[in-house]
């Protein structure tokens, strides 16, 4: 069962579901309080807030935040990565992942053709392995952009997202009907990149302070222009210092289990 059934009513964007969340919602609090279990860990940040306010006297299991444990890689020299990925030293966007239409990319890619013959427009690096259902589809879309993008229709090396992460300027983020959480999102935060980041779900949550970028509200063309308006004239990085966000480590996964152990 995921563990969106309080979602409503602890600050995150997603469908309403009241009478399927409150069934669920009665099922997780049974669970939590049957006997013998001593502490309940989710990868889920808003859980345990929610628990908190909500169990009652007999609240059973403590709930605690687990955050997926991620390399402690650290951004490479920008200009060295992007000789390697044969970028130019304009702006890039970054969309990536699994390539679907769930990313947001077709909507992305038609404000940057507005754009095109703008010598002062991000360049778009689409990396990572194409649907089938979306990569005839998408070649035609692109083939609208000028500067041409950077397609990597394939696995990502983890050398090769390091490189990545450190050469491009800006992440997207505006996804369609995800509302869990994305290493995406916390691959950014670890490399400094500013994101443009969807109001819905996990990653609407974890943004909605707009520190680590603009967010969208929804998938429309000034939507959309205004966040990339707002996020390439931004000339600081992302505030990060003491953003949830930094427990993404594996140092901290490992000490949550310890803490949890004892």
């Amino acid at each position: 069962m995921r563990s969106n059934f309080h979602h409503q009513h602890v600050g995150v964007r997603a469908p309403r579901r009241p009478l399927v969340n409150a069934i669920k919602a009665r099922f997780f609090a049974r669970a939590v309080r049957v006997g013998g279990m001593k502490t309940l860990l989710s990868i889920d940040p808003t859980l345990p807030d929610w628990w908190k306010k909500n169990a009652g006297a007999s609240a059973g299991a403590n709930i605690e935040y687990l955050a997926d444990p991620f390399p402690d890689a650290r951004a490479a020299e920008p200009s060295a990565t992007r000789q390697r990925l044969g970028l130019s030293d304009d702006t890039h966007v970054l969309v990536y992942g699994a390539i679907n239409d769930r990313k947001g990319v077709f909507e992305l890619i038609d404000v940057l053709a507005q754009h095109t013959g703008n010598s002062h427009g991000p360049t778009l690096v689409i990396a990572g392995a194409q649907d089938e259902d979306v990569r005839a589809q998408l070649a035609a879309a692109v083939s609208k952009l000028q500067p041409a993008p950077v397609v990597m229709d394939r696995f990502i090396s983890s050398e090769t997202e390091l490189d990545l992460f450190s050469a491009c300027d800006v992440v997207w983020l505006g996804y369609k009907g995800h509302y869990g959480m994305s290493g995406v999102l916390v691959l950014a935060f670890r490399f400094g990149k500013p994101v443009v980041a969807t109001a819905d779900g996990l990653i609407g949550w974890f943004c909605r302070t707009g520190e680590l970028g603009p967010v969208v509200e929804d998938h429309s063309v000034s939507a959309i222009n205004r966040a990339l308006d707002d996020v390439l004239a931004r000339r600081a990085g992302p505030v990060t210092a003491g953003h949830l966000l930094e427990r993404n480590t594996l140092g901290q996964f490992k000490e949550t289990l310890r803490q949890a152990i004892v």
